[in-house]
């Protein structure tokens, strides 16, 4: 009996030191507050929309787009209408987005046409992103 009760306490001491430092999160995440980032008020934003008749939705985007709680004039709207048969690109335009329209038949897809609008980009176009990004933000 007294060997079972020692394979026991063995096991159960093996467990309390693997799984102990666990412990030390709870007082940590008490009293270690993470930081917030804010966003700067002047970074400029270019949203890309890659559309194909879209003419019934692309209007309510972009109105939402423009209704976020950033300076309007800082944001910039670019669609591209990648072979529409409707009247998307004059829909995106009433509603104040930049649009560039594609006619290419054999080379369909959100891809290349993001790809044309990065082309006809005349800016220089900035893309950072912090350290550790994708874990922020899950």
């Amino acid at each position: 009996m007294d060997t079972i009760n020692m394979i026991n306490y063995s096991i159960m001491l093996l467990l309390f030191i693997c799984y102990a430092y666990q412990f030390l999160y709870i007082p940590i995440s008490l009293f270690v507050h993470k930081k917030s980032r804010r966003i700067k008020e002047n970074n400029s934003y270019g949203i890309l929309i890659a559309t194909r008749n879209e003419e019934n939705v692309i209007g309510n985007l972009i109105d939402s787009l423009k209704n976020q709680n950033y300076p309007s004039e800082l944001i910039s709207i670019y669609v591209v209408a990648d072979n529409c048969t409707d009247n998307t690109s004059s829909v995106a335009k009433e509603h104040g987005a930049i649009v560039y329209e594609r006619d290419n038949t054999s080379k369909i897809g959100k891809g290349y046409a993001l790809n044309f609008l990065l082309n006809k980009s005349k800016k220089k176009v900035q893309c950072r992103m912090p350290l550790l990004f994708l874990i922020t933000i899950i």
